[in-house]
């Protein structure tokens, strides 16, 4: 019948509009687009991704190198997002410069400026706004990140400590970011700087994001299933005040995996990248209480963690049978765990290349192939009477006698510090957690730092960022 035909027709030419779509690819840059273009080649870009997802939720969106690109709506689902152009990788940046230093004493090495006032380039919030909840303080000309977030003003004690508001959960009114408090001894104004804003920079669900550096926020990238993340640059993330805690907490991942409550998470990867100077971990795997959901197929290789918190952190607190089903942390470089500028207060053993917080049974993380320098090596935060959560294959370690081979959130159970008898210490390191294979090679600390060093460096020159 003819209206069957014609039914076929629109079907098919549906069919063909949606693919033509899925299939085309959107050029932006911030130097050189303009938001009236139609974006479809590299002569004609569009300004903002804002305006680049409105053409399609599958196409691929494709940044112009070297080009940075503030606040900017940063949900990556059914698509890819990638960089056009050679040189430096494209940047997604969270950072709200002063441009005008109005820094008020307020108290004895108080001080306090506005987040409000039109006084910033860069991210823009001039009203009030949480993504005013601020992670870390940068000196951009030295390139150095500073801050720590207190819960109550009576803890501004430290050069660089920060406070905002004491509130938590509902009670935190999105006024309680208009202003950030600051103890330092000398005068801020005459200090270059600019402040990580509290947004996540990328929600990543079933897409990619490829060659895209991501700094200055208060959490990175944000990952479910069928996420792959290649050779990003990921600098300067978190410290911000979780809003949502009903008690005050600070974090702030480079990357986090998340197992989600109704469903497993499965098949995702981050590849090449170098994850930098975290509140919290350089990548997180976590999962929901109370549920039985698992990650399956999650692969993390290939890695450079330098300066976070936690290089790695896997969080699995339900009962069996939640586990790692083929996760695997190998051949990374994690290096000077502990230095990153900012962090947890230092009386937690959180300090750590490793931590893993994984409750009630072995998990069966696999850790293969790494190299680890300077720092703690394994920090287990939730010990229910068992270490033996993680499967150890072929890694090294370099350290120093100072180092802890295992501590734990508190740091009074079960910490084993290398000290003078190192052979003891291992001994009992490899009794409680079942790890056989790690090789902890011991050093003196200008040792440690000029192989983490140079292992820094070799990386770094081996890739574009």
């Amino acid at each position: 019948m003819w209206y069957n035909k014609a039914i076929f027709l629109a079907v098919a030419i549906i069919l063909y509009t949606q693919q033509a779509m899925a299939q085309i690819t959107i050029y932006v840059s911030s130097t050189l687009g303009e938001d009236s273009n139609t974006g479809l080649t590299e002569d004609a870009p569009l300004k903002t991704l804002r305006t680049a997802y409105s053409k399609g939720s599958n196409c691929t969106i494709l940044l112009k190198a070297g080009d940075v690109f503030y606040r900017e709506s940063t949900l990556v689902l059914n698509r890819k997002l990638g960089k056009y152009g050679s040189g430096a990788n494209p940047t997604l940046c969270g950072y709200k410069r002063i441009t005008q230093p109005r820094w008020e004493r307020v108290g004895n090495n108080i001080w306090r400026i506005s987040l409000v006032e039109n006084n910033y380039s860069g991210v823009q919030t001039e009203e009030s706004s949480y993504s005013n909840n601020i992670g870390c303080i940068h000196e951009y000309d030295k390139d150095v990140i500073h801050g720590r977030k207190r819960q109550y003003i009576k803890d501004l004690k430290e050069d660089w400590d920060m406070w905002q508001t004491e509130k938590t959960g509902k009670d935190t009114p999105e006024t309680a970011y208009d202003s950030l408090y600051l103890y330092y001894s000398g005068n801020p104004n005459d200090l270059k700087l600019e402040f990580a804003t509290g947004q996540i920079a990328v929600t990543l669900r079933e897409g990619t994001l490829e060659n895209v550096n991501v700094v200055g926020y208060g959490f990175g990238i944000s990952a479910g299933s069928n996420a792959h993340i290649r050779g990003c640059h990921i600098d300067a993330i978190g410290g911000r005040q979780l809003i949502t805690s009903k008690s005050f907490v600070c974090d702030g991942n480079g990357v986090g995996i998340w197992i989600y409550a109704d469903k497993d998470t499965e098949n995702t990867t981050v590849e090449d990248c170098f994850i930098s100077r975290i509140y919290d971990s350089g990548v997180c795997l976590s999962g929901s209480d109370g549920h039985s959901t698992t990650a399956r197929n999650i692969a993390i290789r290939n890695n450079l963690l330098a300066y976070c918190c936690q290089g790695w952190e896997d969080f699995l607190r339900n009962d069996p049978p939640s586990h790692y089903d083929n996760c695997v942390f190998e051949n990374n470089l994690v290096v000077f765990s502990g230095e990153s500028g900012f962090g947890y207060p230092e009386s937690r053993f959180k300090y750590c290349h490793v931590l893993s917080n994984n409750f009630k049974g072995d998990k069966k993380m696999i850790f293969r192939n790494n190299t680890f320098i300077g720092g703690n090596f394994h920090c287990n935060g939730g010990y229910q009477g068992t270490y033996t959560t993680n499967v150890w294959e072929n890694n090294t370690c370099y350290l120093t006698n100072e180092n802890y081979l295992m501590g734990n959130y508190s740091g009074t159970k079960d910490v084993v510090k290398l000290g003078s008898s190192k052979r003891t210490a291992i001994s009992h390191y490899r009794f409680l957690t079942e790890d056989n294979s790690t090789k902890f090679v011991v050093m003196s600390k200008s040792s440690v730092k000029r192989r983490g060093k140079r292992a820094i460096a070799s990386f770094i020159k081996n890739h574009t960022y």
